[in-house]
This record gives C-alpha cells, sequence and structure tokens, in this order.
C-alpha cells in the first residue's frame, strides 16, 4: 500500500510581520453601466479610468485590510441620440445625455479585505467603495456633486513581489437617479444605480 503526506513547517509570525503597513500605486482601466430597475434598451456603457495609491496593514498571516486615494474620469461616450433621430426614448434619454455630453471626474476611497490564499500569489477580496462625483463646468446633472456607495467582489494574482494584476466587480447600492410618472400612457417608475468593473495593474512602493 502507498501512503501520501504533506508535511508543513512550523513557522513563527511576529507581531511586528502581522502589523506590516505595505504601500502601493494603482492604475486601472474599466467599464461603468447604469443599472436600471426596468427593462432599458441599453445600458449606456462607459469608459473609466484610475490611478491612485493605497496602503494595507496585515492582520493575520493571510488576511490583511487595505484602502487607496483614487482619482478617476467616467469618459464620455457617443450619443445614441442627436438631433436627427432619437434612438433611446424617455425615461432613458437622461441616462444617454449624462452619458454622452461631457466626461464625469470623481474620487474613490474603497475599503477592502483581502484574503492570500496558500502559496499567496492568487487572492480574494471584498469591501465597500465610496465614490464622490465632481463638478467640472456650469453644467449639472444626476452625478454632479454625488457621493455613492458600492459593494465590490474581486481577485488578484501575485506576479512578482512587486507587480500585481487583478480585477473586480462593484454593485452600486446608492440611488443616483429616479424618474416616476406617466409616459406613452403608462405608469413608471424607475430607479438608477451605478456598476462597474475594472482591471487592475498594482506596483510595491514600501514594504
Amino acid at each position: 500500500m502507498l501512503t501520501a503526506i504533506n508535511v508543513f513547517p512550523q513557522t513563527t509570525v511576529t507581531s511586528k510581520e502581522i502589523n506590516r503597513t505595505t504601500i502601493r500605486g494603482f492604475t486601472s482601466v474599466g467599464q461603468s453601466t447604469f443599472r436600471t430597475s426596468i427593462s432599458s434598451p441599453t445600458k449606456f456603457p462607459t469608459t473609466e479610468i484610475r490611478v491612485g495609491i493605497g496602503a494595507s496593514i496585515k492582520l493575520i498571516p493571510m488576511i490583511d485590510l487595505s484602502s487607496r486615494f483614487t482619482l478617476g474620469v467616467k469618459v464620455k461616450r457617443e450619443a445614441f441620440n442627436n438631433n436627427q433621430y432619437v434612438t433611446v426614448g424617455p425615461p432613458f434619454m437622461e441616462l444617454d445625455y449624462v452619458a454622452s455630453y461631457r466626461n464625469h471626474y470623481f474620487i474613490e476611497i474603497p475599503l477592502l479585505v483581502n484574503v492570500n490564499l496558500p502559496g499567496e500569489k492568487v487572492g480574494i477580496q471584498t469591501g465597500l467603495n465610496y465614490r464622490f462625483f465632481f463638478p467640472n463646468n456650469d453644467a449639472v446633472d444626476f452625478l454632479t456633486n454625488r457621493g455613492e456607495l458600492g459593494l465590490i467582489a474581486g481577485a488578484y494574482y501575485n506576479v512578482t513581489d512587486k507587480l500585481r494584476i487583478g480585477g473586480s466587480y462593484t454593485f452600486g447600492l446608492t440611488t443616483t437617479y429616479s424618474v416616476g410618472g406617466i409616459i406613452d400612457s403608462q405608469d413608471v417608475d424607475m430607479t438608477v444605480k451605478n456598476n462597474f468593473y475594472q482591471l487592475t495593474i498594482e506596483y510595491l512602493i514600501r514594504k
């Protein structure tokens, strides 16, 4: 008979190693959509770009808590509607307008719990994301001066000791826009929230 046994060395983790703080630079590119409470002809996808810097502190050997300060832009897209024809009708016309007439700049501060799987190459993360949209000209829309919360789920891979790549999805919790009333002889009650996903690159600055 054959017996296979895995043997793991016993190690001692000091309090200094557990409470170690790590600083990382951050950049990402992704896509955001409007999530509507009623069926929509499109999700009005737009490109989003982010750069920032973050810190993490190890709580126990496999788990660390991290946050970062991020600057981002929601890039305007080509409009479905124009002066010649209307592709997207009410109550979705405002969503097409907001997604297409200007860039929207924002700051973002997530709070994440990161779980490093055995081997420390792969990890998963979850947490909350706070985002605030700035006004950047005289125009005002439903994203102007608005803060929102989202729920994050993601994963990452440590390519080297300094380079990490990953991806995450943020599910919007805050209603950013709502509309109600009689439209085309139908009673409409619609709410809108922001979702987005992003592909990320992080670089270790200090460990």
